[in-house]
């Protein structure tokens, strides 16, 4: 009974890992159709093309008091990333364009990180309490929200979406660019002390 047990539990496992798999933001990862592997919901047919695209950013770690008393650099621990299997697309006219707006909701969710991460860099001292991140988290999220609400409303209003779309991305891509030390895998340089 037990190696029953053990099997049933084994043959799951893929299973179960699959529909957790967290993708995470590269600079060369290019959102596509075959990105989305969730099932489409049963949508009431209003003509309208729909999509849902399962990408955030989040924060978490795991450290012992006089580990997090010397860490100063968070990058690590905040990770932009979407879920395929939670993510999908209806096919149509609109496709390329939703595509596009996933690719730009991805990318905002790495400027996002970045921000945090380096509003992270900047606040942790070697006394600061475990919450320090509260009020910084609390306050990228609302810029975060307040961004991709301004871009989803600006988008109702152009001519041509998906030449809007294509500027949006590459001015959040610059964005990006000019937070390289906050990438993931980077270590911000230290600041020099200047001598009085």
């Amino acid at each position: 009974m037990k190696y029953f047990i053990y099997i049933v539990i084994l043959a799951l496992l893929p299973a179960i890992a699959v529909s957790q798999e967290k993708v995470s933001w590269t600079s060369d990862l290019t959102i596509t159709e075959h990105s989305f592997k969730g099932a489409i919901p049963n949508l009431v047919d209003d003509l309208v093309q729909q999509y849902y695209f399962a990408c955030t950013y989040d924060f978490s770690f795991h450290m012992m008091s006089m580990q997090f008393a010397f860490t100063k650099n968070f990058n690590q621990y905040v990770n932009a990333y979407y879920i395929p299997t939670h993510s999908w697309i209806e096919s149509g006219e609109l496709t390329s364009q939703l595509i596009l707006m996933a690719n730009l909701d991805f990318d905002l969710a790495e400027l996002y990180a970045r921000k945090f991460r380096k509003k992270l860099y900047e606040a942790k001292n070697v006394g600061s309490n475990i919450d320090f991140f509260c009020s910084l988290h609390n306050e990228n999220n609302k810029e975060y929200t307040t961004e991709h609400a301004e871009i989803h409303s600006e988008l109702r209003t152009v001519d041509n979406a998906e030449e809007y779309l294509h500027q949006k991305i590459l001015e959040i891509n610059s964005k990006i660019e000019d937070l390289s030390e906050f990438c993931k895998t980077c270590k911000p340089k230290k600041k020099k002390k200047r001598k009085n």
